[in-house]
């Protein structure tokens, strides 16, 4: 996927310890809104919410500092092969457990087959 546009929804103010909306805009003019965030960012997450692990949420970019350099290189990199880890970044949180489950359903059968010795 081609990307047109990078914009930060607001500014940064720690680049160690922050996170932020990041609009990207494909060539297509379809914008997407990720979100970016630091290792620091989670961390101080689960020490709000008194955790050792960070609950389930919406996919998002991990980078080690803040900075438009870093980010774009981020966003370039989940926009290849189609945009398939922008996507789902974008979505993932919406795809329906359904779709999950057939395709567990799937690799089991896979797994199987491969257990009887690789029937065809």
């Amino acid at each position: 996927m081609k990307i047109k546009r990078i914009e930060f929804a607001h500014e940064i103010r720690d680049p160690y310890m922050d996170n932020v909306d990041v609009f990207v805009e494909n060539e297509d003019g379809y914008t997407y809104t990720i979100v970016v965030s630091t290792p620091g960012d989670l961390v101080d997450q689960m020490e709000q919410e008194k955790t050792n692990f960070i609950t389930p949420d919406t996919p998002k970019i991990i980078v080690k500092k803040l900075t438009e350099q870093i980010v774009r290189e981020a966003i370039q990199a989940y926009a290849e092969n189609d945009g398939y880890w922008l996507k789902l970044c974008q979505f993932g949180d919406d795809i329906d457990i359904s779709i999950l489950n057939k395709m567990e359903a799937e690799h089991r059968k896979e797994l199987e087959l491969d257990d009887l010795g690789g029937l065809d």
